[in-house]
């Protein structure tokens, strides 16, 4: 259950945030209302993201205005919300472990490096062709972006 997974802080600040947008007080906010919330709390989704979050079995119900969410759905959203931030942290720190002289990118070697630690020995002609699949114009280095994208794409 959602009340297990988040701590009793975290519940009241969201429950805040919920209560300042239920404008007419009935537990349901409204797509344009999530939108303010999300805002407020750090987030910005886009207008497709939205209608996604309220339609993705939150416990939101679909109206003829775009669907509304109630308290519930809206914990387990922001739940899920702070598990990709948590992700992207973990992804950036991993980054910066790698790139130790702080140059902005890591190479084919330092990404081989990686590969060898998750599991995958490979050597950096194949890390190379990897990383050219993954990147267009790729020129031996290897920003924070296209890290991810590698990442994500194995």
């Amino acid at each position: 259950h959602i009340w297990m997974a988040i701590s009793a802080k975290q519940r009241h600040d969201f429950y805040e945030a919920f209560k300042l947008f239920d404008k007419d007080g009935d537990g349901k906010i409204s797509t344009e209302e999530l939108s303010t919330v999300m805002r407020s709390l750090g987030h910005n989704p886009t207008p497709a993201e939205l209608r996604e979050m309220i339609g993705m079995g939150v416990q939101g119900q679909f109206t003829a205005r775009g669907g509304t969410i109630d308290f519930e759905g809206f914990c387990q959203l922001m739940t899920r919300k702070m598990k990709d931030v948590d992700s992207e942290m973990e992804l950036r720190d991993a980054f910066r472990v790698l790139d130790q002289d702080e140059k902005g990118y890591i190479t084919c070697k330092e990404m081989a490096s990686v590969c060898k630690v998750l599991g995958e020995d490979l050597d950096e002609d194949e890390v190379n062709d990897m990383v050219s699949e993954a990147i267009s114009n790729f020129k031996g280095e290897i920003y924070y972006d296209g890290f991810v994208k590698i990442l994500l794409a194995n």
